[in-house]
């Protein structure tokens, strides 16, 4: 077991005793990485962290449900996977479910990699830049039409560079189930692109 496992069992033991501190330092120590999920299956940073926010209340007022042996940041993301979940169907009967803003951070992402090479002459074309960026774009309105088991799945690969572990345990199923929905999600994304991947 890793050491920061370690500490989040410490801090779990504590919160359920009614340490706020205790729970305090499990929001200082997850919050980030929570708020990514979020932005990668909604696209709004404010619903995000909203629903970031709402989870962790959940979470606080739950807490004596975790299992001794079950770990928090996988149980915690389960639950703000579950509110993305209803935030973006929400989002979609109320009109707002494009969330088309993902691709910003993933454009944001791919462009900090590209300003961190040191010789100029490695850089894309201007015209190769902004095909890659209508690639991108493409892609991630496609990730938009997938199913929402589909999209999850691909979205906290891709997006969140999550393990197949990771995603199983998040979404609460196996890890050939994950694989077998981002390899669909993928193919469906491939198809509608012509191939293009």
């Amino acid at each position: 077991m890793l050491d920061s496992e370690k500490q989040d069992m410490s801090l779990v033991a504590e919160a359920r005793k009614g340490s706020e501190e205790a729970f305090e330092e499990l929001i200082r120590r997850h919050s980030r990485y929570m708020l990514g999920i979020a932005y990668g299956l909604l696209g709004s940073r404010e619903d995000a962290e909203e629903v970031v926010q709402d989870a962790f209340v959940k979470a606080h007022g739950s807490i004596a449900s975790l299992r001794e042996d079950s770990l928090f940041p996988a149980w915690l993301s389960r639950i703000v996977v579950n509110m993305s979940r209803n935030r973006y169907k929400w989002n979609k009967v109320r009109g707002d479910g494009l969330n088309i803003s993902i691709s910003a951070q993933t454009a944001d992402r791919d462009q900090d990699a590209k300003g961190d090479m040191e010789l100029p002459s490695n850089l894309p074309s201007p015209d190769k830049e902004a095909e890659n960026a209508e690639m991108e774009r493409k892609i991630m309105s496609e990730i938009e039409r997938l199913p929402d088991t589909l999209r999850e799945a691909i979205v906290l690969r891709h997006v969140k560079d999550m393990s197949y572990k990771q995603i199983a345990d998040v979404l609460g199923e196996n890890i050939d189930t994950v694989k077998t929905r981002i390899s669909r999600g993928r193919a469906a994304i491939a198809a509608r692109l012509g191939g293009k991947l």
